[in-house]
């Protein structure tokens, strides 16, 4: 089950001599996963989560970094539409990737 998720990013702002915590956008988290931190005494690991961005790509984001936008129990399968039917994901007929109008699944849009 994918959840929409608002992803965050250090950044610092004009005018500011600290760095702040913003919006980055939306995506849908797949799942969790890790990345690593190299030091000179060896490396740290710490447990990251697995975001495609609204326009495709994705990112391995620290789980600090990201706030989940709906409670597991609200989602529901109608999260994605076709960009060129608007049927949603529940409905697409197809399972090879493609939606029952022929435009494939990486042309879909988050609601």
């Amino acid at each position: 089950m994918k959840r929409k998720v608002t992803v965050f990013e250090w950044k610092k702002l004009e005018g500011d001599t600290y760095q702040s915590k913003i919006n980055a956008g939306v995506g849908l988290f797949h799942q969790f996963g890790c990345d690593y931190e190299p030091f000179e005494n060896g490396a740290a690991s710490f447990s990251t989560a697995i975001v495609e961005m609204q326009d495709g790509s994705v990112r391995n984001v620290p789980v600090e970094m990201i706030e989940f936008i709906e409670c597991a129990d609200e989602v529901n399968d109608d999260a994605l539409s076709c960009q060129n039917c608007g049927k949603s994901e529940a409905t697409m007929e197809t399972s090879d990737g493609e939606c029952v109008c022929g435009i494939y699944w990486n042309a879909i849009r988050y609601l």
